[in-house]
Parts: C-alpha cells; structure tokens; sequence
C-alpha cells in the first residue's frame, strides 16, 4: 500500500468519527465513493502479514490490505497470524464508507489483567467460560459462591453460597452455571447471577458434568454420584466404595466414568446402573478423559497412567515417578498429557510410551489445555503458568504464583486460570483450543465433562 494512499486515508480521517473497540482495535469510517450496495475495510495490522477471514471465509488477502466491494452489512472479521491468537471483530459496514482498522495482536504469554478474591483467598477450581465471554470461578477459605467478570476482568456479579467452592462450574446449554459448595449444596444460577434452585446432596460436592439433555452429574465425598434434572430434582443415586473427588465424565453413548478412593474407575449406564469397573492401584483423585475411540485416560495415587477400552478391559499402564492428581488431556494428534507430583508434564503416546517430559520445579496438581496450534498450557505450584510446544520445549511462562486450577483456553486464545494466592490471570495465548477428542479438564470451555459437549 503506497505511503500516498496512506495520506489520503489520514487526510479523510480529520472529517471523520472513530470509535473505539473494547480491546484492541480503533475503527475509522470513512465516506468514500462506492457503487450503491457496497463499502469496504481497510485493515492494517501490527505485525503485519495476517490472514483476512470474512465470515468465516479467507478472503485470500493479508494484511495490510483493503477489502472492496463489502456488502452493506453486519460481517465477522477474523485475523489470524501465526503465532498469535486470533483477532475476533464484528464490523458494521455502510454504503458508500470504508471502515479503517488499525489494530495490533498481543505477544503470547503476555498479561492481559489479573482480578483478585481478596487477602486469605485460594482459587482452586478451574474457571468456566459462558456465553458473551463471561467468566465463572468459585473461590477457597473466606469467601464463598462464585465470580461472574467481563471479559476485560471487570466483576459482572457474585452468587453467594453457603460454603466455599472448591471445584469447577459448568455451564448448561442454556447458560445455566451448575457449582457445589464445600457444604454439599449443588446451585444452578441464571446467566444474570439470580439464583434458580439449590439442592442438598451430600459433603463437598465434586465439579458437575452435563449431560446433552442437560442433566447434571456430580459426585460427593461421602462417595455418592448423583444425577439431578434441569429443574433440580434428583433422578437418581449410586454410591460407590470411597470417597468421589474426580469429576465424572460423559462418553458419547451416554456412559458415565468416575474415579473413587477406593481404587475403581467406574463405568455407569445412562440410568446409574453399574457397567463395569476397574481397579487401579491405588486411590483416584484424577478426572477420565475420554479418546476419540471411547478410550478412557486416568491417573492414580499408585504413580500410573492408565488407559482402559470402553468395555472396561485394560489396554495401557504408564509408570510415573510419583503420584497423579492431575487429569490428562489429548491432543491434536492423539497424544496424552498429564501432569505429575514430580513437578513434570508428561507427553504420552496413543501406545502407552512416553514420549517427552518437561520439568516444571514444583508439584503440579493443574490439569493441561491443549491450543488448536499444538501448544500445552500447565499450572505448577513452582509458581508459574507454562506454554509448551507439542515437541516438548519452553515457549514462555508466566509468573503467577502457585496453581493448583487448570487452564481455559478461550476461542480468542486467552488462557484463564486461578492461582493459590486468590488471583484469576488471563494471559494471551496462542491459539483457540484443539478440536481434539479431549483438549482440556472436563472437555471444554463450558466444563461439561462430556464427549460432543460445546
């Protein structure tokens, strides 16, 4: 682009309106001569080189470019550059103008903001993600209920509960947030924060899965698994032989996994009638994944990863050096992630081999993300939030303090998690998440714990 076009553009600037978008980008309309229907987006980009996406279709261009002939309409602009998260924006183009777009991608690894819970505060669930980005978390010791912020960190509303929160949210298909309190009450609240109902079910309920009719599955201390209807009535119960502190998980013909203290993975029907089990060596406070095969991934207190088949028959066991409480991921290209008490991420082939381990320096209890680029994402209670490459190497870390919670990878390619000093980071990543079988704990964004779920 011709530094001469550049000062036409400036000089129609002086005569024009600019609005300022929520995050990073500046929007200039400008009138220009046009044929009837049509207007055009002049976009420029630092750095530059970025493919154009147009509804959701790559115009062919990168940037800096300009886009003519744009329908007067409401239209998606997507811009993707390697090594950066997507830029998301919804642009409003009129007849006869050309909308200017001069914005700049954020570096991985970079701090976007931190929100904190308040002095004596330990978050240890793993953040939710719903609808409009609203980001959900409960937090540990004095205070109790959960967080609803913006996008940009800023506090939308807080729902009271009468016991603190120690595990996860999810979010329903309609916006719904499901969490438990350490007192044992399970709450469904309105996406405004109101509260829809609240049942008692039993001592320190564990992080909800939801079933695609929207059923919520979660278990108990006491070691009882519960399945609750939308409207909060219980449908039913099966209790298991210890206590229940892996958050259950939905396969795709409605099966439900879970680990127990007393050694098991189970496998129930859709009715909680038992399907199997099986017995690792030693307590599971890990959460299953489930593969693309019906393969179910989990960690045990006895230092193994196992993989069992769906009929509940052993296919794989890995030795760690120490125990596991860390529930494992899958990647893009079917490998297995996991972290381990050791302070080491472990990669993990589809065979049961491993294949790298990256050392961390402290306990990891985090469970790994995986980004659609290949990049994993770990907490570690060494006190920082790590990207690692799909072969194994150091991409960036982020000092945060100790993490126990497990990163979200957003859709834009922002990493939340929380952090044993009462903050909850968003940091800039790469990529969305993979759309691999499992990319992170309990599935996805919304943590539904299920195969198939958003």
């Amino acid at each position: 682009m011709t530094p001469r076009f550049w000062n036409e553009i400036v000089r129609a600037s002086r005569f024009s309106r600019c609005l300022m978008l929520p995050t990073v980008a500046t929007m200039l309309v400008v009138a220009c001569h046009r044929p009837p229907t049509t207007g055009a987006i002049l976009i420029s980009t630092t750095p530059t080189g970025a493919e154009v996406w147009l509804d959701s279709v790559n115009v062919g261009l990168q940037t800096n470019c300009l886009l003519d002939s744009v329908s007067a309409d409401t239209h998606r602009l997507t811009l993707r550059h390697v090594g950066y998260a997507d830029l998301r924006l919804t642009v409003s183009v009129a007849v006869g103008d050309t909308v200017v777009i001069d914005t700049a991608f954020s570096a991985p690894g970079s701090l976007r903001w931190r929100d904190s819970v308040g002095e004596d505060n330990r978050i240890y669930c793993a953040p939710a993600l719903g609808d409009y980005g609203a980001v959900y978390f409960g937090s540990y010791y004095s205070a109790s209920g959960i967080d609803c912020v913006n996008p940009d960190g800023s506090l939308r509303w807080h729902s009271d509960a009468t016991g603190v929160v120690y595990a996860a949210p999810a979010v329903g298909p309609d916006g719904t947030v499901y969490f438990g309190s350490y007192d044992g009450t399970l709450y469904a609240v309105k996406p405004n924060g109101h509260t829809l109902w609240d049942l008692q079910l039993g001592y320190d309920p564990t992080s909800s899965a939801v079933a695609a009719d929207g059923s919520i599955c979660v278990g108990t201390y006491p070691g009882g698994l519960y399945l609750v209807a939308p409207d909060g009535t219980e449908r039913w119960q099966f209790q298991a032989g210890g206590h229940i502190c892996s958050a259950a998980a939905i396969g795709t013909d409605g099966a439900i996994y879970v680990g127990c203290y007393d050694k098991y993975l189970y496998a129930l029907n859709s009715d909680g009638t038992l399907r199997w089990r099986y017995a690792t060596g030693g307590q599971i406070f890990s959460s299953p994944a489930v593969g693309a095969d019906g393969a179910i991934y989990v960690g045990s207190r006895d230092s193994c990863l196992y993989a069992v088949n769906p009929d509940g028959t052993f296919r794989w066991r890995l030795a760690l050096p120490f125990i596991i409480e860390s529930s494992p991921a899958i990647g893009p290209d079917d490998i297995v992630y996991v972290g381990c008490g050791d302070g080491c991420l472990y990669a993990v082939n589809p065979d049961g081999t491993e294949r790298w381990r990256f050392a961390t320096g402290g306990n990891i209890i985090s469970s790994p993300a995986v980004g659609a680029d290949g990049t994993v994402y770990i907490g570690s209670r060494s006190g920082c939030l790590y990207a690692v490459t799909h072969d194994g190497t150091l991409l960036w870390r982020c000092s945060t303090g100790g993490i126990d919670s497990s990163p979200l990878v957003s859709d834009d390619g922002v990493v939340y998690v929380g952090t044993l000093g009462g903050y909850l980071y968003a940091v800039n990543g790469s990529s969305g998440p993979a759309t691999s079988a499992w990319p992170m704990y309990h599935h996805d964004a919304r943590r539904s714990g299920r195969v198939g779920g958003p």
